[in-house]
């Protein structure tokens, strides 16, 4: 299986993709995959053995569209890892919290641009985060090309009914206040993450061991002000090496342009275009990993006031004890949980035929 990473989105939050600040991943056969993810996030002494400098980034040059006023299509560079380009199937893995500041529609041309440049005529797109949402639109949109979708955390949004503000969802889901801040003021609420890129990075990445503040994300006039007064510790599931690239990497490109996707007028245009469409059931095989101790919101509670589970009518879905970054704090059961999904679904798609009696699985873990 084939893994391919791309670099734009600039936040890696996950180490499914080897490359920390890349989009997609794709690359190598299957059981090296597994290895891979198993090696990059299993014990400590394997999480001191990586080393994101040592791979290699291609470029793509795609087109995008820059939103404003006057529309106009300008060129853009992508940066991403490909792992084993000679396997037969593909796995394009989309991180969270991206820097682009286009609507999903342009996220997906970029995806797509990427597996051109890569020569991948089609892929399994898996996603953690807003790199989930991501891989939702891509197989809408491009069923022809994204075969099937892993969406670790963040549940499939159907643009079917009306368009949810964050305001509107903050009542139900408090811990969405810092989203608020994002979207209300993103240069202060860069000036703030900029202004210690170590601290803002390790308050960011906790695990169940080693949780944030009970008032974090809910204030909607700072994200660190739960923090005040705190020594932070270091990221769990970090070794110190990656530690320092990743608040390196930020140093040089600061989170202002990470912020994007929490703008309203980006958030509701991509609704807009979704829900013009129509077409909110996604037929190819779709396996939903939610954490239950996530601090940001219980993902399976949103997923059934989302009614998610209606526009996917081939969804596996699993339960991982952990929080928000679930697949760095538990990489071994998560690989499993995958391992299990690919071996039921990949197959089928290597021929290019949907399954015809499709079926829904559930797993705890």
């Amino acid at each position: 299986m084939s893994v391919l990473f791309p670099q734009d989105i600039k936040k890696y939050w996950d180490r499914l993709t080897p490359s920390q600040y890349d989009i997609p991943m794709i690359g190598m056969a299957l059981e090296h995959w597994l290895f891979l993810l198993a090696c990059f996030g299993a014990a400590q002494e394997a999480v001191a053995t990586f080393n994101p400098r040592q791979y290699h980034k291609n470029n793509a040059r795609c087109q995008a569209v820059r939103r404003g006023p006057v529309e106009k299509v300008v060129d853009i560079n992508l940066k991403y890892v490909d792992i084993n380009p000679n396997a037969s199937t593909t796995l394009l893995m989309v991180h969270g919290w991206p820097s682009l500041w286009r609507t999903m529609a342009d996220l997906v041309g970029d995806l797509v641009c990427l597996l051109e440049h890569a020569k991948v005529s089609s892929a399994i797109c898996m996603g953690h985060d807003w790199g989930s949402a991501v891989c939702y639109e891509a197989a809408r949109r491009r069923p022809d090309i994204f075969k099937g979708v892993v969406g670790i955390v963040v549940p499939y949004i159907p643009a079917a009914t009306h368009f949810l503000p964050i305001k509107d969802l903050v009542s139900t889901f408090p811990t969405f206040g810092y989203q608020l801040f994002f979207d209300a003021v993103p240069e202060v609420a860069a000036e703030e993450l900029d202004e210690d890129v170590e601290r803002s990075i390790r308050a960011t990445l906790r695990t169940v061991a080693s949780p944030p503040p009970h008032d974090f994300l809910k204030c909607s006039e700072s994200f660190l002000r739960a923090w005040d007064g705190m020594n932070i510790p270091p990221v769990p599931f970090f070794s110190h090496d990656e530690e320092q690239y990743f608040i390196e990497q930020y140093n040089i490109s600061g989170f202002r342009n990470t912020l994007q996707f929490y703008a309203h007028k980006n958030r509701y245009q991509t609704w807009k275009l979704s829900h013009a469409q129509g077409n909110h059931t996604i037929q190819q095989p779709v396996l939903a990993v939610y954490p239950t101790e996530d601090p940001v919101a219980d993902w399976m509670l949103a997923a059934q006031m989302l009614k998610s589970a209606q526009y996917l009518p081939d969804l596996t879905t699993s339960l991982l004890p952990g929080a928000h970054w679930v697949h760095l704090e538990h990489p071994e059961k998560l690989n499993e949980i995958v391992r299990r999904w690919l071996e039921r679904t990949a197959q089928p798609y290597r021929s290019g035929f949907v399954v015809q009696h499709p079926q829904k699985y559930s797993e705890d873990l």
